[in-house]
């Protein structure tokens, strides 16, 4: 995305912020508010938001019924 070698620093002035958050952030996305972010996962991990934790009801259930994904 930055166009910088996977060697080199990431130079300063190609960033504009950084931002984190816990509780804000968990919140936000419990309630289904704030700004459009980015989210820059290495290979392998695209579909970590889906997976989640695996927690559900009934760990045995033969159908797992998933909740809405609440982000585009």
């Amino acid at each position: 995305m930055l166009e910088v070698p996977q060697s080199a620093p990431v130079p300063d002035d190609l960033i504009d912020k950084i931002k984190m958050g816990a509780i804000v952030a968990t919140d936000a996305l419990l309630d289904l508010k704030g700004e459009l972010v980015l989210l820059a996962i290495t290979k392998g991990f695209q579909d970590d938001l889906e997976i989640g934790y695996q927690t559900r009801p009934d760990t045995f259930a033969f159908k797992i019924v998933k909740s809405d994904i609440h982000y585009p």
